[in-house]
């Protein structure tokens, strides 16, 4: 019984503005029937000629790895996979080339889709045959079936856009099929500042409670530090002579070292700390935050955060800080444009959605400094 048909090029009657494909049929070792596979011609191909040329070596490859007894059941190269062994490959280097977080938040956001695939008895699909429809099916389920919430929607959006863009490089497909999906319009930024209330607590009774922890969350809100970038940096990293900050590539969000200038309240609280004595190669915080030859986990800060805002009744996260932290720089008269470099933002719009956290409302300060009209034109003050 022959367990496969050898591949032929469908190219669209010639037509170069359509896609061509090299197809073929395997016998599913699970159902005993014929199954049809295909490999995409390139569309960059922009030539009858050169499209013909590269769908003769796509059908000797594949001919050659019939008759050697390969299965497209078993295949690990993506570009022959099914869409399921395509995405596990991606998620491989995602493994590889970004941090544990990052790829454990990727993978929780891709995963549906693949059991989804399986439930619909689509995961045999080639990358090239998932389509609109398939795409809006699926974030109709998210959506109808999840219950999930606007942000969550567009966060599975991203990835799954991000992948198949990923295909369209390695040029397994030439569509996206959730380019098309709209994102959910966003609803409006949850005010996250801390009350005035909130930081009395903060100032007057955290030193006293654990003056690590302390040095920790003002790094937050004065330097805008994120957690785990307090957590990944060294002694040595802190410059109190040159008031600066380095963040090293390998710590940063984006992965390009950044420097932060410290702040003269923040230098204060530094001058106080004696961990800065330990060697320069230790990292700030082990677990209980004490210096720590090794790195620990990045969660350990907001932990000890927790428990002392548990204590305390604040349900304010210590990240909440550096939101608090923006917004009252700002109020106190910063330049905009020190603000978002000191946040270490691209472009304003991002240094925006902070501020919408702190507040969505004018402040008082604004509305009580406004140019008072009759001062400056009454009849009085007008020279004739």
């Amino acid at each position: 019984m022959e367990k496969y048909k050898a591949p032929k090029l469908d190219d669209a009657g010639g037509d170069i503005s359509k896609r061509w494909r090299v197809q073929y049929h395997f016998r599913n070792p699970d159902t005993n029937k014929f199954e049809r596979f295909q490999v995409t011609v390139s569309s960059r191909l922009r030539t009858k000629s050169s499209r013909y040329i590269k769908a003769r070596e796509l059908v000797n490859e594949i001919k050659i790895k019939l008759k050697k007894g390969w299965s497209p059941y078993e295949e690990k190269d993506p570009e022959f996979s099914t869409i399921i062994g395509a995405i596990e490959q991606v998620l491989i280097l995602k493994q590889r080339t970004t941090r544990p977080v990052t790829y454990r938040t990727y993978k929780n956001l891709v995963n549906p889709f693949i059991a989804w695939l399986k439930d619909k008895k689509l995961h045999r699909l080639t990358v090239d045959e998932i389509n609109y429809y398939h795409a809006s099916k699926y974030t109709d389920f998210l959506l109808m079936s999840k219950k999930i919430s606007a942000r969550t929607f567009n966060n599975h959006l991203r990835a799954l856009r991000n992948i198949f863009n990923i295909f369209i490089k390695r040029e397994l497909t030439s569509v996206n099929p959730f380019q098309k999906i709209d994102h959910l319009p966003a609803t409006e930024a949850e005010i996250v500042a801390f009350t005035p209330k909130e930081l009395a607590i903060v100032v007057n009774e955290l030193p006293e409670y654990n003056y690590d922890l302390y040095v920790g969350a003002m790094m937050v809100y004065y330097c805008f530090m994120r957690p785990v970038e307090i957590m990944r940096i060294k002694i040595g990293d802190i410059d109190i002579r040159n008031r600066i900050i380095v963040v090293r590539g390998a710590v940063a969000k984006n992965k390009s070292q950044q420097t932060i200038r410290i702040p003269t309240l923040m230098l204060k609280v530094f001058l106080k700390w004696d961990t800065l004595e330990y060697p320069r190669n230790w990292h700030l915080f082990d677990r209980h935050l004490k210096p720590s030859v090794k790195e620990f986990p990045p969660t350990r800060l907001a932990e000890q955060w927790r428990k002392f805002a548990k204590t305390v009744k604040i349900e304010r996260r210590i990240y909440d800080l550096k939101h608090t932290g923006a917004g009252m720089a700002l109020d106190n008269g910063m330049n905009l444009r020190d603000l978002q470099m000191h946040l270490r933002h691209s472009n304003l719009a991002v240094t925006q959605e902070y501020l919408e956290k702190f507040r969505n409302i004018v402040s008082d300060r604004f509305l009580d400094s406004y140019p008072d009209l009759n001062l400056m034109y009454s009849s009085e003050t007008i020279e004739v």
